[in-house]
């Protein structure tokens, strides 16, 4: 049995963005009873209204600083359906492959989703939209999305992993049916952050900046979800923290540079500790402030707030300093042990080389973390020398 439907969407929110996302497999359930299995073919067309200025980019969704902002889909957008039947889940309906198409300038798709499960008769059928279509995870009867601690940058804009939209539950008295039409009003879950850093050296390759919300602030970690009513609940129950770290791609810094990040809604309190840390292939631009006012991170919301003035610091060269000092000290030391100048001799030059080699890996380092492991293997194999040559008496 083949039916087709229509569901006009409309997105109000302030920011978006995400590319293609996996496919998730259609749930069913079987309650023991007979019940049809249909099969449904149908569209829906998805537009989306932004009341306010939000940033430009250059994936699903363009959210441009202005007064006129628009939405800009791109046809690897996919979405999932949840139907529930007198509250509960029937089946989880999702786009066909190849089956977003575009218009209006992509300001807005046409979905074919394809449709399966049971076919129960009911008194209330509940259907919520999910954006994008692998957003949701199901555990029992628990369902959960997270804003991920760790968010990839495109082109300096939204991290494609970490927009989050739920449409508002529709709920009717019959069950989706040829020629039907219905309305979802979409709604994106968390904060946009506008974050503005002045004073980052121009050119300088930049490959993450975290940001370190006030001490008990979670900002980012998995929510609970209750899909009939579309509340959020027990948000960062799970995986719960107060840093989010944007993975850059080393983009070259302009010295007035801006980043967009989704995190989870809250207050940050004035005269709260906040903290951002800005590495590029040779140094860590760090600042730490005191809140000189109270930030409120509405839901669905839009928050700009920035640094500048930051400290920088080089790291590559305070790393080779470090092994450069112990290797002093060590060979210092081995030179007034009582041994053979051959121990000395071969003990210093096997001192030397492991700088040698550490000088060469923390240059070709990318990251402060790769550079530190460099640093403190090196330091550790230094006295690994020292300590073959000690005299035991």
């Amino acid at each position: 049995m083949k039916r087709s439907f229509g569901i006009l969407a409309s997105a109000i929110a302030t920011v978006v963005m995400l590319g293609a996302c996996q496919k998730e497999q259609v749930n069913s359930q079987d309650n023991g009873s007979e019940q049809k299995v249909t099969e449904l073919f149908g569209t829906f067309t998805v537009k989306a209204d932004y009341t306010e200025p939000v940033a430009e980019a250059s994936t699903k969704t363009a959210l441009v600083d202005g007064d006129n902002p628009y939405v800009k889909w791109l046809p690897t957008d996919k979405i999932n359906m949840w139907e529930f039947v007198d509250g509960t889940e029937n089946a989880c309906f999702q786009t066909a492959q190849d089956g977003t198409h575009l218009s209006d300038g992509d300001k807005s798709a046409t979905f074919d989703i394809t449709l399966g499960g049971t076919d129960p008769e009911g008194s209330t059928y509940c259907y919520t939209a999910i954006y994008p279509e692998s957003a949701l995870t199901k555990n029992g009867e628990i369902y959960s999305f997270e804003i991920p601690a760790t968010q990839t940058l495109v082109d300096g804009n939204f991290a494609a992993n970490a927009d989050i939209l739920i449409g508002k539950p529709v709920v009717q008295n019959t069950r989706i049916s040829g020629g039907s039409s219905v309305s979802v009003q979409f709604k994106r879950t968390g904060t946009a952050v506008k974050l503005t850093l002045k004073g980052i050296t121009a050119g300088d390759l930049i490959s993450s900046v975290k940001i370190t919300a006030p001490e008990g602030q979670k900002i980012a970690g998995r929510c609970k979800i209750d899909l009939t009513t579309g509340e959020v609940s027990d948000k960062a129950y799970e995986n719960g923290t107060n840093e989010i770290t944007l993975n850059c791609g080393n983009i070259a810094a302009t010295g007035d540079d801006v980043f967009y990040f989704r995190c989870l809604d809250g207050t940050w309190a004035s005269g709260s500790i906040v903290s951002i840390e800005v590495e590029t292939g040779v140094a860590l631009y760090t600042k730490t402030v005191s809140l000189p006012k109270e930030y409120v991170f509405a839901d669905g919301g839009l928050t700009k707030f920035g640094f500048q003035g930051m400290t920088k610091k080089y790291y590559k060269a305070e790393a080779i300093a470090d092994v450069d000092k112990v290797a002093y000290d060590a060979k210092s030391e081995i030179d007034g042990f009582v041994v053979s100048d051959q121990d000395k001799d071969k003990a210093k030059g096997e001192i030397d080389n492991a700088v040698y080699i550490a000088k060469e890996e923390i240059n070709n380092s990318t990251t402060i973390a790769e550079v530190n492991t460099v640093r403190d293997n090196t330091i550790a194999k230094i006295k690994t020398e020292v300590e073959k040559i000690r005299p035991t008496s």
